[in-house]
């Protein structure tokens, strides 16, 4: 727990993922999941942001802007 109460983020690496790739990835899921417990997103963009959370925890960077 973290001392603003919410939960650590925890985000494991992928399978085959680089080092590099893998602080990219974890540090983009982090800001999203930030934003969103802060309620930083306007409904528009938080569906967006949530399309990319999705990509980023199942299939990386390679295949973000798919």
């Amino acid at each position: 727990m973290q001392s603003d109460g919410w939960p650590r983020i925890v985000c494991e690496r992928l399978p085959g993922e680089s080092p590099s790739a893998y602080g990219v990835r974890s540090r983009l899921i982090a800001e999203i999941m930030t934003g969103f417990r802060m309620g930083r997103f306007t409904p528009e963009v938080a569906e967006r942001k949530e399309r990319e959370l999705i990509h980023l925890q199942e299939f990386g960077l390679e295949r973000l802007s798919a």
